[in-house]
């Protein structure tokens, strides 16, 4: 992993990268450039707005999680571990950990007018009378018309069969962190990360009939044999 910073080097880097993409709430206060990404055109424009929410994204998280170390009276090895620990989760790196076991894992969807909304949002919790950070993702896809369904694809290798699907199908994702600080492991403090809570929901609304899916499914099949 790689990581970056203003004040320190503990950001994950592909945080920052995938920033502008996503929307935070830092203990309620938003960041989020969906209004720019919409806008066509005038791209030098564009990604100076990009660079300067990257800036502003990652001091506000440095300066809330330094913050929470210093309360927590944090030796500077265990505030890098938990800013690192931290920023990964809020990275493609927490998507990741939410697919594996999710339902809606099992789908890939096309990609034309597909709207993705990821979302992260960190603050503060007690567990058992000590302050602890909490952190929800959420993961919506919405807007698409072809799917594919993994299961399926099992039964019938090497054959990709997009299927068509209503606009108003849907993937969501969900879950709830906690950070806790562990016993001390190489002469600084542990970072532990539980799973507080987690929900996936796919509703894939078909297209067509159930008689011209099997169409689809027959000549699949006859591909393979």
């Amino acid at each position: 992993d790689v990581f970056e910073g203003v004040l320190t080097d503990s950001i994950s880097s592909q945080l920052v990268e995938d920033a502008h993409r996503c929307e935070f709430s830092i203990e309620g206060r938003s960041f989020s450039l969906q209004d720019v990404l919409q806008l066509e055109g005038q791209q030098e424009e564009r990604k100076k707005r990009i660079a300067q929410f990257q800036s502003e994204l990652v001091h506000a998280l440095e300066t809330y999680l330094l913050s929470f170390c210093a309360r927590k009276g944090l030796s500077p090895g265990g505030s890098k571990r938990l800013m690192q620990a931290v920023t990964t989760q809020m990275s493609q790196a927490g998507l990741a950990n939410i697919d594996r076991g999710s339902e809606a894992s099992r789908y890939f969807v096309g990609s034309q007018g597909l709207d993705q909304r990821i979302a992260y949002n960190l603050s503060t919790m007690y567990v058992h009378d000590q302050e602890a950070l909490k952190l929800s993702i959420v993961c919506m896809r919405t807007g698409f018309t072809q799917y594919l369904d993994k299961d399926e694809l099992l039964h019938l290798a090497g054959v990709q069969y997009p299927r068509r699907c209503k606009p108003d199908s849907y993937l969501y994702q969900y879950a709830t962190l906690c950070f806790t600080i562990g016993p001390p492991v190489e002469n600084s403090e542990s970072i532990e990360c539980s799973v507080l809570d987690a929900l996936d929901e796919a509703q894939i609304n078909a297209a067509l009939g159930e008689d011209e899916e099997e169409v689809i499914l027959d000549e699949a099949q006859l591909q393979v044999t």
